[in-house]
């Protein structure tokens, strides 16, 4: 399921996104659970991982949102799994964001700083988007 969050939507584009990588999460979670042997570091690796990318998602967003706010009003962020299982955070203008490149760069390192488990790898597609992805 793809969100696409703007900056007029962000609150409710962020908890969307938050939502959908926590239920795939839960989703694992109960397939561990299910085994005759359950792996409970495994369980507990996955919460740790919930909270990590919960907070990482708002600090991603609204910190993308901010620097973007006068000389790209338009952005948008769209977050979504592909079909290889990575998470994607895709940031799209309709001018390019070479002026931003900097200070986007510096909110994923802080993001990738603090929660090394996310393993944050930030790809320039076009001129007008880039995207974070992480396993």
């Amino acid at each position: 399921m793809l969100v696409v969050i703007s900056k007029e939507t962000a609150p409710h584009g962020i908890t969307t996104a938050t939502l959908m990588a926590e239920e795939i999460l839960e989703k694992r979670k109960r397939e561990i659970k299910s085994t005759a042997n359950p792996n409970w570091s495994q369980i507990s690796r996955l919460d740790r991982q919930a909270q990590e990318l919960r907070w990482a998602l708002g600090q991603l967003v609204q910190g993308i949102l901010e620097v973007a706010r006068t000389e790209h009003p338009d952005v948008t962020i769209e977050f979504d799994r592909n079909e290889s299982g990575v998470w994607v955070l895709s940031v799209n203008t309709a001018t390019p964001l070479e002026n931003l490149w900097e200070a986007i760069c510096a909110i994923g390192s802080e993001v990738q700083e603090k929660f090394k488990t996310l393993d944050l790898l930030l790809v320039p597609k076009t001129p007008n988007q880039l995207s974070f992805s992480w396993t």
